[in-house]
């Protein structure tokens, strides 16, 4: 009994979708013509045609811009969808207990979700009318960036602290010269690291 109960949680083991994906995803983007800058959420990432690494995103939303000279530039929203790969298999996921556990681990890593490939088309920007990106400068250092992904729970504590010193606040403040009190609002309506980096990149 024992033995059939291990043979089959190995069977359900390997058919949850974090070990058939491997823990990888990436964002195929691809353009015509090539070697035009993508940027995701506001960030340079790549040039085209490339693989961009959002291994551990879990149900996230990318805005991803496609931008080359002499040409409109493409905007896309990309959405989350269930992995077709492996949608059955996560049917056999809800089988008790150890499916339940697995479905967890396969949300906890991201793997359920899946991304369209992005196949962009530039046109030519033959009149000269085509929106202009902003210059997407990173206004934030690499010690502002490092300090919010170290620090970011201890940030939320401190800005829905009623009384304290607020001491990170106060030294991300000097980090990326933002008001606290400006800051501190950031921070309480940031849901991640990421997020908080985004609105200061946009303030």
């Amino acid at each position: 009994m024992k033995k059939i109960l291990f043979v089959s949680a190995v069977v359900l083991l390997q058919a949850c979708a974090s070990v058939k994906t491997g823990n990888q995803k990436f964002l195929e983007i691809n353009s015509h013509p090539e070697e035009a800058e993508v940027w995701i959420n506001d960030n340079y990432v790549c040039d085209t045609p490339c693989s961009y690494d959002v291994t551990g995103a879990r149900n996230e939303i990318f805005r991803v811009s496609i931008r080359k000279e002499g040409y409109r530039p493409y905007h896309r929203k990309l959405e989350p969808k269930t992995n077709k790969e492996v949608e059955a298999d996560l049917i056999m996921c809800l089988i008790p207990p150890v499916g339940l556990t697995m479905l967890g681990v396969d949300y906890y890593t991201g793997s359920m979700w899946a991304y369209d490939e992005i196949d962009a088309v530039l046109y030519k920007d033959i009149l000269g009318e085509a929106p202009v990106l902003p210059d997407l400068q990173r206004p934030l250092t690499p010690e502002a960036e490092a300090y919010i992904q170290e620090n970011f729970s201890r940030l939320k504590e401190e800005a829905f602290a009623v009384d304290g010193a607020k001491e990170r606040i106060r030294t991300l403040s000097s980090l990326t010269s933002v008001h606290m009190e400006r800051l501190t609002g950031m921070i309480s309506e940031a849901q991640t690291s990421q997020e908080l980096i985004h609105f200061l990149q946009a303030n």
